[in-house]
């Protein structure tokens, strides 16, 4: 009987069994507790209707035209009529009388096509199988030869070009379409005004399109040949494995067990149907199964495949091999109980309507119904079943299994080969069971026992009574009956635009009807006003009809009717009704979630975040119903309109984010405007709320500072609150030496993420600089700060009277001798002197000629309008000429009406042999009223043969210049003088560097700094090189704990608000709240999460699971398997955790053979494994007859954490049997203990 696939295995398969489940999509069909009569009736549960709320069209059940672009293809199986879906249509002509359609009808490719249905007519003439190409017109119906022309294509891999499109509609048929793999056609119809006149009934460009065929080319598993067939096993085959199936390897699949259930229902049950386009790969295969009773399993790592049939006792159990008196008898029914089973199915008889046949076919008088005092029904579809002979053969199973109420429930380890579906006896003195016989539903490992090879066996009560008594279902009349000619016609018409698409108007057509049981159906037909023929919508069982793609701008008529099998009532029409679209679902109210105030259209933040009402609980009218909003409610589509362009996105929440990477792929703007409307199904939509947002540049930027520094600017500023800019992306430092920023002296420097500090490297000047912050969204529309002013010197200003006074100090001798000679000279003209003149010569007692003279002059003297005071004082030794000492003062005093100047020379000097040492003094002022000076200058210069030092003081106010220079090779400052050896000194000048021992330094502009140690208390910088850096503590002046700012104290703690790290992370542990997105990482510690979703994760070692294990899907293997061939040694890695190695089935088998003198000989074959080295266990197999014999045993051990083991099987035969060799593999299983 029809069965739903069930997945559950020994043991020995369990880690494949689970993968295929999940692989699959499967799941065991029955759990501990259930009734049996639910728990076998497995059709029933299986085969439920389903009705998705948003669905392919299904052609393969609804025989008619689609233009929906997202119908699936059907897969058709047997022989069986299929819609067909319009892929095409174009009229061409000269006066448009020819209409060309295009129509895709199923996955191909198939046999043949054995008739076209137009509007449900026959178009090709009976008993013809059509294939490739067009059909000839002789088969064509007659009525229909004149107006039709047909081209085929079965769909093979090749495809196949249709000439007939190319022939009418040219190159908008290019020769690269040919349909690879999908089953075609081509309809040209031709309307004539002969074909009008007479009334032919199929001239609709709507007309609705099936097509009767025989189906895929497929394997037949019981020739072996790939050709048209209608084996139900052979057609499962095919959709586990095809690409539009399961697409299951071959491998995987036990293909022997397909092909014996090929072979016994090849001439009893067929496989005539097409696949549900909107049901799980799961639902397809229980649809196939039903055609011919099959049951899949997994077994041994392959699936299987059984037929719902008797069969012979496999197992018998009893109180020596269930464990531990693990066993439960359970009694009763359960809410998937039923007593009544509705089986519905496509008779071809009626041109595939819905039949329903009821099981018992007297319910009347069933024993079961009476006992239960009322139906109980389960209804079911049988998809792939036609015949009704075979549906009673299958039905009567199904509901015979009702009558079953027994399960039960055991561990054992001693079934190691049992499968699903194996009928096994089981004695337990306990429950009063003496060889009760069961059928096994559920095979599940025990996993928690510590017991290697444990299972759990559920299973049902059996009796092979149930495949024996058959029930023959009461079959519907088809005969003509009187049929009333009376039907109630529709009212209360009413037509309502409710959207527009690129595709034209989605107008929704509504009406009322009384109750009348002689109707069928509702015919719905339109016009445009300014014509007379009427073209058909479709038909419908409903109240309302939703006709699509109508062209805009164009005034339409409707019209309804009731239609019965055979009479319609007369029809109501619409006339130019108002299209007006009007929208029947309430208008989202959309707001900002993350806007700078409740209320507002502006954020600061880089992404664009919109929120809106719940509407689902919303009441929603009609055409005079109400309802809540989510039973109208498809999704939301968001407009989101920036730069002219639109872009459009869907979502089912009721908040969706604009992110800014949407934004940047989108052309990036801070303007954006949103549109949201709900739309419905049906076309039903909303009004578009729109809102117009925008992202304001970043505020200006407090606290601007700009400060000279060496060669460039320092300029700071305060750096924004995250929380109130959390988009600042850097900032905009502008300098001009204009102070409204035009011409071209205008720099621009960008920061980008600069926090509070930025230096631009700029020439010497005046300049005026303004900062302003720029967000992600770029520096458009910048809000700059006031302008400061900043004099930049980052050199000496060295001009010439620096030059003039360095030159007059290294000339200061030859200056000073020369002002002494002048006062020499002045005294032959002095108006007043007073000389007093000491001189005498003394030769020594070596002969050397000693001078020695004392000077002083004091004088006045005239020049011109200038009175000149001259005092002279002069001192001096010289011996031969060669060793001289003296000493020179010389004052003088110049006053005039426009000049008061006044000098002070002292010059001491001592020369021995060449070598000179002089300590030259010049002190002088002077007053200029002529030439508006005023300067005083002081100079002190030591010389010691040619290394001089010295001092310069000049103040000058004519440039309001005041400088002292001091020229000396080194230059040191002292504190304390008390050790000579080593005094302080906290200021030094050598080798043209200055070095201090502590300094304080209110501000400071260093041009290149290299500090060894160093203490700060605050520090902004810029641009930094450390090589090595010892800090206390650091942070951010926005700091607060826990909410801006960063921290970096000494201690090693670091607290940042934001970080961005585009290079390697190293943590030896961390908390996160909050979202983590990553496109790839590396976790080599733990990982702790209470929930969350992991997409497309590959474990590369071991995983432990403490908790439960829930799996959609599966692949490979949840135990370690090893392959154990004759005479090869396998290596059982070691592992951290105590293991258990089972190997659960060692066998052998053996055979006689008969010799050519008629004697018999006898074979033995004997296997034995070894486990690191040593034998522990065999299996001996003999036989003297030509019979076959087999022996097996099984063998399971413990291995301690970190031990490793080796294994190997060896196989020996003797006798007649020596010539088979070893077959096959053994299976090794390791399972954590």
């Amino acid at each position: 009987m029809p069965v739903m696939v069930i997945v559950a295995a020994a043991i020995a398969a369990a880690s494949t069994a689970a993968a295929l489940a999940a692989t699959l999509g499967l799941v065991a069909a029955v759990a501990v507790g259930l009734a049996v009569g639910a728990a076998m009736c497995i059709m029933s549960l299986s085969m439920q209707p389903s009705v998705p709320r948003i669905q392919s069209p299904d052609t393969g059940a609804t025989l008619g035209s689609t233009t929906d672009p997202s119908t699936v293809l059907p897969v058709v199986y047997g022989t069986s009529r299929t819609g067909a879906i319009s892929v095409y249509k174009a009229v061409n002509g000269v006066k448009g009388n020819y209409l060309v359609q295009l129509f895709a009808i199923a996955q191909g490719e198939i046999d043949s096509i054995r008739q076209i249905y137009m509007d449900n007519k026959k178009v090709l003439a009976d008993d013809t199988n059509y294939v490739d190409g067009v059909v000839a017109q002789h088969h064509i119906r007659s009525e229909y030869r004149n107006i039709l022309q047909i081209e085929i294509s079965t769909g093979k891999k090749s495809g196949h070009h249709m000439s007939l499109a190319k022939k009418y509609i040219n190159n908008d048929w290019p020769e690269s379409c040919t349909g690879n793999g999908v089953v075609t056609m081509c309809i040209v119809m031709h309307k004539t005004n002969d074909a009008l006149n007479a009334g032919v009934d199929i001239l609709n460009p709507n007309s609705q399109v099936a097509v009767e065929m025989d189906g895929l080319k497929i394997t037949n598993l019981v020739t072996g040949n790939r050709e048209f067939t209608r084996n139900g096993p052979s057609c499962l085959l095919n959709f586990l494995t095809a690409e539009y199936g399961l697409n299951t390897p071959i491998d995987r699949i036990d293909l022997d067990s397909f092909k014996t259930a090929a072979a016994r229902t090849d001439n009893s049950y067929w496989c005539d149907g097409a696949t549900d386009p909107n049901a799980t790969n799961k639902a397809n295969i229980e649809n196939i199964c039903s055609s011919f009773g099959g049951v899949v399993f997994d077994s041994f790592g392959k699936l299987t495949l059984k037929l719902d049939a008797p069969d012979i006792t496999k197992y018998h159990f009893n109180e020596d091999n269930i464990v531990m008196s693990e066993i439960t008898l359970s009694d009763g029914g359960t809410n998937s109980y039923y007593n009544t089973l509705n089986v519905s199915f496509n008779d071809p008889k009626i041109d595939y309507s819905s039949t329903v046949l009821r099981y018992p076919s007297d319910s009347a008088n069933d024993a079961l119904i009476a006992k239960d005092k009322r139906v109980i029904a389960k209804d079911i579809t049988m998809r792939f079943s036609k015949n009704v002979h075979a549906i009673d053969r299958l039905a009567s199973i199904e509901r015979n299994k009702a009558l079953m109420s027994q399960t039960v429930t055991f561990s054992t380890a001693d079934a190691f080969t049992l499968e699903v579906w194996d009928v096994i006896s089981v004695s337990y003195d306990e429950l009063k069971l003496d060889r009760k016989l069961f059928r096994v539903i559920e095979i599940t490992p025990r996993m928690d026992t510590g017991t290697a090879g444990t299972i759990t066996v559920t299973a049902g009560e059996y009796d092979s009574a149930v495949y024996s008594n058959q029930d023959i279902a009461a079959k519907p009349n088809y005969d003509p009956v009187s049929v009333s000619t009376s039907i109630f016609q529709p009212y209360n018409f009413t037509a309502v635009s409710t959207g527009e698409t690129v595709y034209g108007s989605n107008i929704l057509l509504t009406w009322e009807c009384d109750v009348d049981y002689n109707r069928y159906q509702f015919y719905v037909q339109y016009k445009r006003n300014d014509s007379e023929q009427w073209i058909t919508a479709g038909n419908t069982s409903g109240y309302e009809f939703t006709i699509s793609g109508l062209q805009q701008g164009i005034q339409y008529d409707f019209r309804v009717c009731s239609a019965g099998l055979y009479y319609q009532s007369p029809w109501t029409e619409l006339s130019n009704p108002d299209l007006t679209v009007q929208y029947l679902l309430p208008a989202p109210v959309v707001r900002l979630r993350n806007a700078i105030a409740l209320g507002s259209v502006e954020t600061r933040h880089q992404a664009f975040d919109f929120e809106w009402d719940d509407q689902s609980k919303l009441d929603v009218t009609v055409n005079g119903r109400t309802s809540k909003f989510i039973d109208h409610f498809d999704y939301y589509e968001i407009k989101i309109t920036q730069k002219n362009q639109v872009f459009t996105y869907r979502c089912k929440d009721i908040s969706w984010i604009y992110t800014y990477e949407m934004n940047a792929v989108n052309g990036l703007s801070r303007n954006v405007k949103i549109g949201v409307r709900a739309i419905g199904f049906g076309g039903r939509k909303s009004n578009q709320t729109v809102l117009e947002c925008f992202n304001a540049q970043a505020p200006a930027l407090a606290g601007f500072t700009a400060s000279p520094s060496f060669g460039a600017i320092q300029v700071n500023w305060l750096h924004p609150d995250p929380l109130i800019v959390p988009d600042y992306a850097g900032a905009v430092v502008q300098v001009s030496q204009d102070a409204s920023f035009t011409g071209d002296t205008v720099k621009t420097f960008t920061a980008p993420h600069a926090s509070e500090i930025h230096t631009i490297n700029i020439a010497d000047g005046n300049w005026y600089v303004r900062v302003a912050a720029y967000d992600v969204f770029g520096q458009d529309v910048l809000n700059y700060s006031s302008a400061v002013m900043v004099q930049l010197q980052s050199q000496v200003n060295w001009g010439q009277q620096d030059a003039d006074l360095i030159k007059e100090f290294l000339n200061l001798e030859s200056h000073l001798d020369a002002a002494v000679d002048q006062a020499f000279e002045r005294s032959k003209d002095a108006l007043q002197q007073e000389i007093s003149n000491l001189h005498t010569n003394i030769t020594s007692e070596t002969d050397q000629k000693i001078s020695a003279a004392s000077t002083r002059i004091e004088q006045i003297v005239r020049d011109g309008d200038k009175v000149v005071v001259d005092s002279l004082n002069q001192v001096k030794v010289q011996i031969d000429n060669e060793i001289k000492s003296e000493i020179t003062d010389l004052n003088t005093v110049v006053a005039s009406n426009q000049l008061a100047q006044s000098q002070a020379l002292q010059t001491v000097k001592s020369e021995l042999e060449g070598k000179v040492a002089q300590v030259s003094t010049n002190a002088q002022t002077a007053v200029d009223t002529l030439k508006d000076t005023v300067n005083s200058q002081y100079t002190v210069k030591v010389n010691a043969n040619g290394v001089i030092a010295g001092m310069t003081m000049v103040a000058d106010s004519s440039n309001n210049k005041s400088a002292i220079y001091f020229n000396a090779n080194e230059f040191f400052v002292i504190s304390d003088s008390t050790n000579p050896t080593n005094p302080v000194t906290p200021f030094a000048i050598q080798n043209n560097k200055v070095i201090m021992n502590s300094a304080v330094i209110a501000n400071a502009s260093i041009g290149s700094a290299h500090i060894v140690d160093g203490s700060i208390g605050t520090a902004k910088i810029a641009d930094g090189s450390v090589t090595n850096l010892k800090v206390g503590d650091l942070k951010s002046n926005n700091y607060v704990a826990g909410v801006s700012g960063w921290n970096l104290p000494k201690s090693g703690n670091a607290e940042l608000s934001d970080v961005t790290v585009r290079g390697t992370v190293y943590a030896n542990a961390g908390t996160f709240k909050g979202r983590i997105e990553a496109d790839s990482g590396y976790f080599r510690g733990t990982i702790t999460a209470d929930s969350g979703v992991l997409n497309n994760v590959t474990i590369g070692s071991n995983c432990n699971i403490q908790g439960t294990l829930t799996a959609n899907q599966i692949l490979g293997d949840i135990t370690k398997g090893y392959v154990l061939n004759n005479n090869e040694t396998v290596t059982i890695d070691p592992q951290p955790f105590n293991r258990i190695v089972m190997i659960p089935a060692l066998t052998t088998s053996a055979s006689g053979r008969d010799s050519t003198n008629g004697s018999n000989y006898a074979g033995a074959s004997t296997i034995d494994l070894f486990v690191n080295g040593t034998r522990v266990k065999s299996a001996s197999a003999y036989s003297n007859t030509t019979n076959s014999a087999s022996g097996s045993a099984q063998y399971s051990f413990a291995l301690a954490a970190n031990q490793s083991a080796t294994l190997k099987v060896s196989e020996t035969r003797y006798g007649a049997a020596t010539s088979e060799g070893f077959s096959g593999a053994v299976l090794a299983l390791v399972f954590r203990n």
